[in-house]
């Protein structure tokens, strides 16, 4: 049992934050073998079923954000994204050439996380999942792309 919400709310986090994790972890071989558009899409899907699972249990948590204090745990998540972005890199060593990574890399990783999660929170988005998915794989490889192509010059 919790002695106050705040204890409850810090619990939650908690677990959500350690089941993300779980799930990047899981997925890293995976990921590290695959071509960004389908990449992309994978992790989107992936944790919108996470978000979705249970009855949307986690879904239902990040409504309550702010109570949650997300920010102490989400430096966990982004250091092992990143994680799987420098192994990424080794195996598609192309995209070393991007000059300002850590600027793409955690406008990418924090863009899809708020997209996803407010996609599924809207109680009527206007676009669909699907709609929102390749849109935001898009934006995303056209602004690699685009460090890509800078960086040739």
């Amino acid at each position: 049992y919790f002695k106050n919400k705040e204890e409850i709310y810090d619990a939650m986090a908690k677990s959500f934050v350690k089941e993300v994790l779980d799930m990047v972890k899981e997925l890293t071989p995976i990921i590290v073998e695959m071509e960004l558009e389908p990449l992309f899409e994978m992790i989107f899907y992936t944790f919108r079923d996470l978000l979705t699972r249970d009855n949307d249990r986690y879904l239902i948590c990040l409504r309550y954000a702010t109570e949650l204090k997300y920010e102490r745990y989400i430096g966990q998540i982004e250091m092992a994204l990143m994680e799987v972005l420098m192994k990424y890199m080794m195996r598609h060593p192309k995209y070393l050439k991007v000059s300002n990574l850590s600027v793409t890399a955690y406008i990418s990783i924090n863009s899809s996380i708020f997209n996803v999660a407010r996609h599924l929170i809207l109680p009527n988005p206007q676009i669909s999942f699907d709609e929102m998915v390749k849109g935001l794989s898009t934006m995303i490889i056209s602004y690699i792309d685009a460090e890509l192509a800078k960086a040739e010059r």
